[in-house]
């Protein structure tokens, strides 16, 4: 399903709004999803970066590098650290970074000197403050590479649908469009074909009667040029109207999750309706489902039976003696 599909079935069951009121509420109702998705043991909106120290310093941020000590920042997505590891100058070995508290006593001893001097060895102690920034205990020198892994936060789903289009193969022209305005300026990197784990998953449905086809966007390369992964046949003439989607980043055989929340939230505000108490327990099953199917995949190899951790020992005593 994507951001049209969702705000069409919503709209279905709670009909006279207009159509960024049922978008806004979908938005509202794939966040959640998202949030408590975010909240398993599992590694679902996970991605890893490789970002390289271009100045000699202690302070880096991760999520713009406004500071320029970075030759690139880790995402704008980022939200949550899961893990650093650094590896040194014309090291081979990748070595694990430790997170501390500001008054752990080894991140305080490895402050005492200033100037402070280049961290070039293990133990490399750091804590992660403001929205994503990093404070290592010693500066760390210039070519220093830092394996960053972290969770990232949604993108809310969009419908762009401005000017209209042509395609020849799997090339979509477009007259007037402004396919990148799918996401914000500042997120431009989250396009398809940008980066396999943050892209963000587009569909472009075309409007063709009671024949909606639909298909998934590979690629787009600007306002007016995008590709898709199959070949639209026929071909679409000059001005072909459109619209360009959004898909939930959440596992797909849970995306009726979305407008079943969207359809709770309606009806018990701003609608009211008395069944309101049967769209909130269908939320809360479906959740329940898509949180135990998204934990199935974490078992990755067959269930056994594991040894006793401690060893049984036998002991024999004798008759207390006077």
């Amino acid at each position: 399903m994507n951001a049209l599909s969702l705000v069409q079935r919503v709209a279905r069951r709670n009909p006279a709004y207009d159509q960024s009121e049922y978008l806004d509420e979908v938005n509202a109702a794939y966040k959640e999803t998202w949030d408590y998705i975010l909240q398993l043991a599992d590694s679902f909106f996970t991605d890893q970066k490789i970002v390289t120290v271009g100045t000699q310093a202690a302070e880096f941020d991760f999520l713009a590098n406004s500071n320029g000590n970075l030759t690139t920042a880790v995402s704008l997505r980022a939200f949550q650290l899961a893990r650093i590891r650094v590896k040194q100058p014309g090291d081979s070995q990748w070595v694990s970074a430790n997170p501390r508290d500001w008054n752990d006593s080894d991140f305080l001893s490895l402050q005492q000197l200033s100037p402070a001097p280049v961290q070039v060895s293990p133990q490399y102690l750091y804590v992660i403050f403001s929205k994503y920034s990093i404070q290592f205990a010693r500066p760390l020198p210039v070519g220093t590479q830092l394996e960053v892994t972290y969770s990232f936060i949604f993108m809310p789903l969009q419908i762009v649908f401005n000017g209209s289009i042509s395609s020849s193969g799997t090339t979509v022209t477009g007259s007037g469009t402004n396919f990148t305005q799918v996401v914000p300026a500042d997120f431009i990197a989250a396009l398809p074909g940008n980066d396999q784990d943050t892209d963000i998953g587009l569909e472009l449905v075309m409007n063709q009667g009671a024949n909606n086809q639909t298909y998934r966007v590979k690629t787009i390369a600007s306002d007016t040029s995008l590709t898709t992964l199959t070949a639209i046949a026929p071909a679409l003439p000059a001005n072909t109207n459109y619209n360009l989607c959004s898909v939930p980043d959440i596992p797909d055989g849970h995306h009726n999750v979305i407008s079943t929340i969207a359809t709770r939230n309606f009806m018990s505000t701003p609608g009211n309706d008395t069944r309101a108490t049967f769209w909130a327990a269908l939320a809360e099953k479906e959740l329940d489902s898509m949180r135990d199917s998204i934990m199935i995949r974490q078992r990755q190899e067959p269930a056994r039976v594991k040894p006793f951790p401690l060893r049984l020992l036998r002991y024999t005593s004798a008759p207390g003696s006077r």
